[in-house]
């Protein structure tokens, strides 16, 4: 039980470095009778219920009885944050057009509308899912390392290293 509890809290933290889409809800807009999938986002983007619309609440997956479904006109508005924006991640794309890349330091971050000497912005032309920070590169800003995608997974693999080297 003893190795258990420190197992299982490490696991635990380790889940929440991953991608946490929202559960699947079913909205209704009840005055014209329709009804549509929705999903509220996950770590990266948050997507708003539309006006007139109103939830069945999570893991509804079934419109009402007579009601057609539709695809609702759903507004989402990506955050601005480093892991949202690095290639390889899990979840939505942010919003990445203020990063500006450093291929010497293999940095990224973001830049506010100005591209500091040294750095490059997204190219004209780019398109947003082509513009993300490439694998391997920081964010020293924000803190985040290069590794930031497996860092959770290196710690449990230490941890279990060390639980199982102890006991011999």
């Amino acid at each position: 039980m003893l190795v258990f509890v420190p197992v299982a809290a490490v696991l635990f933290f380790v889940s929440l470095a991953f991608a946490a889409p929202a559960p699947p809800e079913i909205i209704v807009n009840n005055a014209t009778m329709e009804c549509s999938q929705f999903n509220a986002g996950d770590e990266c983007v948050n997507c708003e219920v539309p006006e007139g619309w109103t939830s069945l609440g999570y893991n509804t997956r079934e419109c009402p009885s007579g009601y057609t479904e539709v695809d609702a006109d759903v507004e989402c508005a990506p955050f601005k944050i480093g892991r949202c924006c690095s290639m390889g991640h899990s979840g939505a794309l942010g919003e990445c057009d203020d990063m500006v890349v450093n291929y010497v330091l293999k940095q990224c971050m973001f830049a506010n509308g100005t591209v500091p000497p040294g750095w490059e912005g997204k190219p004209e032309g780019t398109e947003d899912s082509d513009w993300q920070c490439p694998e391997g590169y920081g964010w020293p800003a924000e803190g985040i390392p290069p590794s930031a995608c497996c860092t959770g997974a290196f710690l449990l693999g230490g941890l279990v290293f060390f639980i199982f080297n102890k006991r011999g």
